[in-house]
């Protein structure tokens, strides 16, 4: 799984690298298997004015699944982190059971038209 970072308009995000690759490792450790990339945008939207105006984008690329984009806006710069990055989480776990559950409806209904074909023929 690679992570990529992108910064617009936020001072001293260094820490913020390292913080947001163990709390990706951590939210993505089930499904890490099927996310080819996560990339993380941080943006302050109004610049220094202040409010609730610090954002978080991910956009997960996943084998088989459509992109996955949440955007998560804060006061804190943190607490938009951990809340997109857990959305975002939230959001795959479902699309790859769907995904499953799909393919087992499919196969089970050729399953019973097959079934059905032998018993009358």
């Amino acid at each position: 799984m690679k992570i990529f970072f992108n910064n617009r308009n936020i001072d001293d995000v260094s820490g913020m690298r390292s913080y947001i690759s163990r709390k990706a490792a951590l939210s993505f450790a089930k499904t890490q298997n099927h996310i080819e990339s996560v990339s993380v945008t941080l943006c302050d939207i109004n610049g220094p004015k202040g409010g609730n105006d610090k954002q978080c984008k991910v956009l997960i690329k996943a084998s088989y699944l459509a992109d996955i984009v949440v955007v998560e806006e804060r006061d804190n710069l943190l607490h938009a982190i951990d809340r997109c990055i857990a959305r975002a989480n939230r959001t795959l776990v479902q699309q790859l059971k769907r995904r499953q559950h799909n393919r087992q409806a499919r196969f089970s209904h050729r399953d019973i038209l097959e079934h059905s074909e032998q018993i009358s023929a």
